[in-house]
């Protein structure tokens, strides 16, 4: 559990609380550490950005997805560019193209849903009802 606090902090300091401010100046965060079955802890995090576009209303959506889409990509770094970061999202994002009896469970090519394909831009974020 030390070394995932180690982690958490490391991620929090680091990165998030950074003066570099990847995702602008931080007003607040919440997170919550769960543990799954098998004891291995994780977190859930909000966090609120300084002048961050909020979905008050269905013509707000464009303002909230290009504000999502500045930080937020699904696509592999470039292999010339950045072959370090190509090497790791290849090995830690990817889930293989040589799928395990696992996988297979169920008379399905991948019970994972693997390849996973991003959402087309469809705005179903307009479409979820405010809680």
């Amino acid at each position: 559990m030390r070394m995932f606090e180690k982690r958490v902090d490391a991620l929090m300091t680091d990165l998030i609380l950074s003066p570099a401010q990847p995702i602008g100046p931080v007003e607040h965060y919440l997170f919550r550490v769960e543990f799954q079955a098998r004891g291995s802890p994780h977190i859930h995090m909000v966090v609120w950005i300084e002048d961050a576009p909020g979905v008050q209303d269905p013509k707000d959506c464009p303002d909230v997805i290009e504000f999502i889409d500045c930080y937020i990509t699904c696509q592999m770094p470039d292999e010339k560019a950045d072959p370090q970061l190509h090497k790791i999202v290849s090995e830690v994002q990817i889930h293989s193209r040589n799928h395990s009896k696992t996988c297979r469970k169920g008379n399905v090519s991948c019970r994972f849903g693997f390849p996973g394909y991003p959402w087309t831009n469809d705005h179903r974020l307009c479409t979820l009802e405010r809680r």
